[in-house]
């Protein structure tokens, strides 16, 4: 037996190069924690006065619900979608489908116009774009000029008439948001109404009205899945420590944590996106994990100090821990900002600052609250009584008695996640991001089979400033083309409308329509808005509008714009591709690209600041490896379980690998104390274990629980991100608890002092 020694005459390196993070020091830079609890209450009212402030510019918050803000301004395919909005009025279509088995008889034909007369009257509808196939039936009223009836029909099909000549559609247009009289969510809900109040079961689609539900999704679920979350949080932490007070820290450090950060993007003048939804659950987890620590050390402490002296060795303590914590959280979603999609970006730099704003909010409400009317409590029962402390205890036995056997499951558990990655996939669906049963993927399952599907797109080439027959026959010979390609391709387009087609089905007759002018002049008389949507003679643009299946794999949509794309370029050079169909599908393309960059920048973070914190390279390589673990968890599960990046769980490794930091900082901070006190390798670890280990223990299984009610809303996204939110953190405490304290071993046995593996050390 080697004799105990009173101090260690030889410090390790991890010792040497840490910096002070816990020793409690009567010195003038840890005054700041008692001059904290000596004015909880100027600070607690501070709170008071700056959650007053920020509730204004909070509560006028909005989403941007326009399609343009999954962009970032210069993208190449928004720009794209810009000119042609601009040069033809734009394609934001809405469609509202019905089936009438008597749609020919006259009674039916009469409803189908009175429906579109009262669509007409929608604010934000263009009244001029309100087709029906009712009206069409009429041909052109004008003398000598007579179409037959089925040549109507035909022309219409697919859009207007389906082809159990009893499905009907109304095609309506959205007039732009800065023109239309209301909001394009009103607009939408009076829709809404007039499709409840039709005689037969009516479906309302589009693209703008996918947009919109996504977004309606997000701001209802959001809200509600926060309140559910953050009720369960506080039912589990209660449940593990059986304590109010600390039961209600956190939750009132997150209400506050979030309505300042929600004014100070208020006051920045931004505006939420699509992703921002999971804020308020994402600074649930920085905040409540952070106050759990604080609570777990309190009670600790109070064990053996009066209330105000526990509360402030406690901040002493821990500060320096939460302040790396919370930078490389902060450094885990900043990186979001590489992302190409605009909500991404936004998102990111709304957690940055919402990571950030959580100290100012502990500052302020701890001291308060952990104090109010604390004298009169009792102290804490000994720790040895607790049973999660007794288990984290035992589990630093087994770590030490077991080393190889978990480095090979550990082994096989990343090689199996690592095989998955071979089945990642990325959804370029919009559609896929509500669940089946919503009344949007219902009525775009009824467009599919019906009316040939929502995808409207186009393909714009230049046109000369005066239109001639010679023009019109290059138009006429692409449109057919591009109808041969309807017809004999499986890749999902519909319906190709050109000029050229309108213009023929008007006949040529000597002195009434033989020349082209009249023929135009006809057209314009007969449908007013056909030839400015199609062909733009100042701009010296033509189109051909073209229309998809909306519910199809990306690479079949990617697949069919190319090809329709070089078709048209052998008939106009600069023919492109574009529409509203287009950039719903590129929307995503990026993100497999996204996720793996914004992995890479979060772990280059992370590791600098991890080594900066710990003044050690070598520690920021060996904190790294269990934060690393759980995104390779996390994406093995996806491609295991089939989920698909989408713009949510794209965010997932940088956010996964912020998340779970710092439980790595606080348990190599509790381990370092226990070092520098004198204790072993194996007493240190048994230490960590049971004040760090429990305190990460109750805050992942609470976060996870929270987290979890993520996975009944509507919106697929936010499914997704709580359950693979849950998994890396699962993840994050397994790799922290257990991977963590074999690297510390492994990779410097000087830090054992005698310790050998599956035996007990001598130096105990």
């Amino acid at each position: 037996m080697l004799p105990r020694r009173a101090s260690l005459t030889r410090e390790n390196s991890f010792c040497r190069n840490s910096v002070e993070m816990a020793r409690p020091q009567e010195s003038p830079k840890h005054r700041w924690a008692e001059w904290l609890v000596r004015q909880r209450v100027p600070l607690f009212l501070l709170a008071c006065l700056i959650s007053l402030a920020a509730w204004g510019p909070s509560s006028r918050l909005k989403f941007e619900e326009s399609v343009e803000a999954l962009y970032s301004a210069n993208d190449p395919h928004l720009v794209a979608y810009e000119k042609s909005r601009k040069w033809f009025g734009g394609d934001e279509l809405a469609f509202l489908a019905y089936t009438d088995p008597n749609l020919e008889s006259e009674p039916s034909q009469a409803h189908l116009k009175s429906l579109s007369k009262k669509l007409a009257e929608v604010p934000g509808i263009d009244p001029a774009s309100v087709q029906d196939y009712a009206s069409a039936l009429q041909g052109i009223q004008v003398p000598f000029i007579t179409i037959p009836e089925e040549e109507l029909k035909e022309m219409v099909r697919g859009v207007l008439l389906g082809e159990d000549n009893q499905t009907t559609g109304i095609v309506m247009r959205f007039l732009s948001e800065s023109e239309s009289p209301v909001s394009r969510a009103e607009t939408i809900e009076r829709l809404k109404r007039v499709a409840a109040e039709n005689t037969f079961p009516t479906y309302l689609v589009g693209e703008p009205i996918l947009v919109y539900e996504s977004y309606r999704y997000v701001e209802e679920d959001g809200f509600w899945l926060w309140v559910y979350s953050a009720g369960l949080l506080m039912l589990v932490i209660l449940i593990l420590l059986r304590d109010l007070r600390w039961t209600l820290l956190p939750v009132l450090v997150v209400f506050a944590s979030v309505l300042w950060t929600r004014g100070l993007i208020g006051v920045l003048g931004s505006n939420l996106s699509m992703v921002s939804s999971v804020l308020n659950s994402l600074i649930t987890i920085v905040g409540a994990a952070t106050v759990i620590h604080l609570a777990l050390k309190y009670r600790e402490l109070r064990e053996s100090f009066p209330p105000e002296e526990a509360l402030a060795r406690t901040i002493r303590e821990l500060a320096v821990p939460i302040f790396w914590t919370t930078a490389t959280t902060a450094m885990g979603f900043y990186v979001l900002v590489s992302s190409s999609i605009s909500p991404v970006q936004t998102f990111g730099t709304m957690m940055t600052l919402g990571t950030l704003v959580v100290l100012p909010t502990i500052l302020c409400l701890i001291p308060f609250g952990a104090l109010l009317g604390e004298n009169s409590r009792q102290i804490m029962p000994p720790s040895e009584d607790d049973w999660v402390a007794r288990r984290m205890e035992g589990l630093s036995a087994w770590i030490l008695s077991y080393p190889r056997e978990i480095w090979m499951v550990s082994l096989v558990l990343i090689m199996v996640s690592i095989t998955g990655f071979l089945f990642l996939t990325v959804e370029t669906d919009f559609s896929k991001n509500f669940r089946s049963d919503t009344p949007i993927v219902k009525g775009l399952d009824y467009m599919e089979t019906k009316l040939g599907g929502t995808g409207a797109w186009e393909v714009s080439f230049s046109a000369p400033e005066v239109l001639d027959y010679e023009y019109l026959n290059s138009v006429r010979a692409l449109s057919e083309e591009l109808e041969a390609l309807r017809k004999e391709s499986s890749l999902g387009l519909t319906k190709v409308i050109a000029l050229s087609d309108a213009v023929d089905l008007i006949p040529r007759i000597p002195l009434v329509s033989f020349s082209l002018p009249k023929r135009m002049a006809i057209l314009r008389r007969v449908q007013p808005e056909l030839e400015a949507s199609l062909y733009n003679a100042e701009a010296g643009r033509m189109r051909i509008v073209l229309r998809s299946l909306e519910r199809l794999p990306s690479s079949r949509k990617i697949e069919l714009m190319n090809e329709v794309r070089e078709i048209s370029r052998r008939h106009f050079p600069d023919a492109e591709v574009s529409g509203m169909y287009e950039i719903l599908t590129y929307l995503i393309e990026s993100l497999m690209f996204d996720q793996w960059l914004s992995f890479i920048l979060a772990g280059i973070g992370i590791f600098v600041l991890t080594s900066i914190a710990f003044q050690s390279l070598w520690i920021g390589m060996i904190s790294f490896v269990p934060n690393v673990f759980p995104i390779i968890l996390v994406m093995g599960v996806m491609g295991w379980l089939g989920l698909p990046i989408n713009m949510a769980t794209a965010m997932i490794a940088s956010v996964s690998m912020g998340l779970t930091v710092d439980s790595g900082i606080h348990y190599l901070s509790a381990f370092r104390t226990a070092r520098r006190s004198g204790l072993s390798f194996e007493d240190s670890l048994h230490s960590a274990q049971k004040g760090v280990g429990k305190a990460l223990l109750v805050a992942n299984c609470a976060l996870v629980a929270g987290f979890l009610v993520l996975t009944i809303s509507h919106f697929i996204p936010l499914v997704y991100f709580g359950m693979l939110v849950s998994v890396a953190m699962l993840g994050g405490l397994i790799g922290n608890l257990v991977l963590l304290p074999l690297l510390m071993r492994s990779g410097r046995p000087e830090w054992c002092d005698g310790f050998q593996w599956g035996k007990k050390s001598d130096a105990t």
